[in-house]
């Protein structure tokens, strides 16, 4: 797993930002159900691209990065420079979001990245 820049994944806008599940949070991806397509209530069914999440596994969260896709997932970066206080914010959320020390992205860090990708 590497560290990546904020800077280094505006430079492959069209091949990961594109790919992004906001849709998908950790309780969602966990949620899935079987190979055989089906799933919980409320989870998607195709659950492919990147799921970013709130890692706070360690001593400091860290904003993680995703591959998910149909039959794997695998966990592929760490965005080294997002605000330790907007992480922070993410791993308010509560018990209620997290699943297994991953927490959802907080509202203002959703919003954040979206600002640093050019989203509207």
């Amino acid at each position: 797993m590497e560290d990546i820049s904020i800077n280094e994944l505006k430079d492959k806008k069209e091949s990961f930002i594109k790919e992004i599940r906001w849709d998908v949070t950790p309780k969602l991806f966990m949620g899935q159900g079987t190979s055989s397509g089906r799933n919980q209530d409320g989870a998607p069914r195709n659950i492919d691209g990147y799921m970013l999440y709130v890692d706070a596994g360690d001593e400091k969260p860290a904003l993680v990065i995703m591959k998910n896709r149909f039959t794997i997932s695998r966990t592929v970066g760490i965005i080294k420079d997002a605000p330790e206080e907007l992480l922070l914010d993410s791993v308010k959320c509560g018990e209620a979001e997290s699943v297994a020390g991953m927490y959802p992205l907080s509202p203002k860090l959703e919003a954040w990245l979206k600002k640093e990708f050019g989203i509207p």
